[in-house]
């Protein structure tokens, strides 16, 4: 299950073993390079959301020149999940700032008190880029993004992220270590291969020599990625500004 907090709920009610497992990504899907030189999309905002948040972000799509991608429709029917996915996955791996929240945190109240790590934050860590939102707050998190700044903790009702976005955008270094440590550690980390891999160890199977060859080129794309710096050499630095323009 990857709801950790449901295991013993759920383990009583079909009198079977439950066991935790976190949501995994396709990390060579996700993986950004070696084309992460511009990322054309500001801000990424996909699913459940803040409507302050959102307001804010509108507002500074009409007073800046920035690119925000976000639903709108509801209860959308998917003709075809692959070009779904791919779609997604593109813009994750093509956007700055990806907004990210605990799973459901729309229905977190005094009935339902359970915080759980949705895939958002797997998706957004594997695509390099930074996720702004709130993390929750429980063993999962704490145990699968144990880097630094792998979520960049703002409120919730947002209404200053225009701020938010303008300080970090002054930060390149921190900017350029934070989508490298994403990326490498979802490479190390967050593969659905490890995923299927603890699967089989539960149940006293060995890995199999494609599971064995994948892990195997998920390192060697972590090791590009510690070779190669984010921002393309040619480019000058990406520069935000509230006040007036680029």
């Amino acid at each position: 299950m990857n709801f950790s907090s449901s295991l013993r709920q759920v383990a009583d009610i079909i009198q079977r073993p439950c066991y935790s497992i976190p949501y995994g990504v396709d990390a060579i899907k996700f993986w950004p390079y070696p084309n992460n030189f511009y990322r054309c999309i500001d801000v990424l905002n996909i699913g459940r959301r803040s409507k302050v948040t959102h307001d804010a972000l509108q507002e500074l799509v009409e007073r800046e020149k920035l690119f925000y991608i976000y639903d709108t429709m509801k209860d959308l029917y998917m003709l075809y999940y692959r070009y779904h996915r791919n779609l997604y996955t593109n813009f994750v791996k093509r956007s700055r700032y990806m907004i990210v929240n605990k799973a459901k945190f729309d229905f977190t109240g005094k009935n339902n008190l359970q915080e759980e790590v949705g895939p958002r934050f797997f998706e957004g860590a594997a695509g390099g880029t930074m996720m702004l939102g709130v993390p929750p707050k429980c063993e999962d998190f704490t145990k699968n993004f144990d880097w630094f700044d792998a979520v960049i903790q703002i409120p919730f009702d947002g209404s200053n992220i225009a701020d938010i976005i303008a300080e970090l955008d002054t930060q390149p270094e921190r900017q350029e270590r934070i989508r490298k440590n994403n990326t490498v550690n979802s490479l190390l980390k967050h593969d659905w291969v490890y995923r299927w891999e603890a699967i089989l160890t539960t149940v006293g199977l060995d890995s199999t020599p494609q599971m064995i060859e994948r892990k195997a080129r998920l390192r060697d794309l972590a090791k590009i990625v510690n070779t190669l710096a984010i921002s393309h050499p040619d480019l000058p630095p990406y520069r935000f500004s509230v006040s007036g323009g680029n």
